[in-house]
């Protein structure tokens, strides 16, 4: 894991995710960490009063950020198909 982490940035990684799911996954766990903190903060109770919280928080972060990473890939190859099909069916129109 540590090797990944440090491998980052290289284009050649011998990780087995790709550095997009690597970063998607810590972006979107820091973020609901990072959400339950706040909330505490702004009830002005102690910062880890449930840390089961945080773990949960992350949990669910990390699987949305996962989640909308895969889900824009399949908008952005859905997209390719119907522009192909929409160049196929206007072909033939002459202006």
């Amino acid at each position: 894991f540590f090797f990944c982490l440090a491998s980052f940035l290289s284009h050649d990684s011998p990780c087995v995710m790709p550095n997009s799911v690597l970063f998607s996954t810590l972006w979107g766990s820091s973020l609901g960490f990072t959400t339950v903190m706040y909330a505490n903060w702004l009830m002005k109770v102690p910062l880890s009063r449930r840390p089961w919280e945080h773990l949960l928080a992350a949990g669910v972060g990390a699987y949305a950020s996962l989640s909308f990473d895969r889900w824009a890939d399949k908008a952005e190859v859905e997209l390719e198909e119907k522009i192909k099909m929409r160049v196929e069916a206007n072909k033939n129109i002459k202006v």
